[in-house]
């Protein structure tokens, strides 16, 4: 599979299912962090919808944070698998760009984002669950860590990238999780390649909490090391706190990462 069949929607308004497509990145000038959804959902009961959702987190002045969603009816709602594009209203994702506007809750927002497609993906789950279809939910970034060059707008305050690190997911499925906890990191001083992917999903069955589900993936000097397979799943554990997350993941081999 190339890294642009990832992006292909999966569902065609099929009640009772979901897809997301999230894009993660960083203003390397002000240390803002941005996060950009399209969101395609029919649920069981009531009439398929289109979202669009944009958050801003500023380190340096906490109250500029905040985060914004708006809906759509279906029929603002298009994509094409191959050159893969969705659209929502007059915004487009595709599987090398982004660009659009749209407003609510007193903010503005607007993007054109382009970067050069990754040359493999990053399966967030064990292999056999995508051969087989195992779970409610699938999940994979078919551009894991990205150059990203281009401009964004959010409330009249212009900033431009260029060769910024972006990441870009494909979320699909049947059921959210009970919860989850998630870590997302490709852009590390001093290591200028490394990446960090953390999920750990809890479910619930039968009125009962099952124990998170941890899977990382750590990319370093050019190797990436999976612990996100079945056999890894009994080793690996994980805490969290806040903002703080503790990991310790293990291989069968002996080689760790905590």
């Amino acid at each position: 599979m190339t890294t642009e069949a990832i992006n292909q929607r999966r569902f065609a308004d099929k009640p009772g299912t979901y897809e997301v497509w999230y894009l993660t990145w960083n203003h390397p000038g002000t240390g803002q962090g941005f996060w950009l959804r399209f969101v395609v959902e029919a649920p069981d009961h009531g009439p398929a919808r289109g979202e669009l959702w944009f958050a801003r987190f500023d380190p340096k002045a906490p109250e500029r944070t905040f985060g914004v969603h708006r809906r759509y009816p279906i029929e603002k709602v298009h994509d094409q698998p191959s050159p893969f594009e969705l659209s929502i209203d007059k915004s487009r994702l595709g599987h090398a760009h982004t660009f659009g506007a749209f407003d609510g809750a007193g903010h503005a927002i607007a993007w054109d984002l382009r970067w050069q497609p990754a040359e493999r993906d990053l399966p967030f789950l064990p292999d056999l669950a995508y051969t087989f279809k195992i779970g409610e939910t699938a999940v994979a970034s078919p551009n894991p860590r990205v150059a990203v060059t281009g401009s964004l707008v959010v409330d009249g305050e212009r900033l431009s990238f260029d060769q910024a690190v972006l990441g870009q997911t494909h979320v699909w499925g049947t059921r959210h999780a009970y919860s989850w906890t998630w870590a997302h990191c490709a852009d590390f001083e001093g290591e200028p390649t490394a990446l960090v992917e953390l999920t750990t999903p809890r479910l619930r069955r039968r009125g009962r909490m099952l124990p998170p589900l941890v899977m990382a993936t750590l990319e370093l000097d050019g190797t990436r090391y999976r612990f996100n397979q079945f056999r890894h799943l009994m080793r690996n554990r994980a805490t969290w706190t806040g903002q703080r997350v503790d990991i310790d993941v293990r291989r069968a081999t002996g080689w760790s990462a905590s």
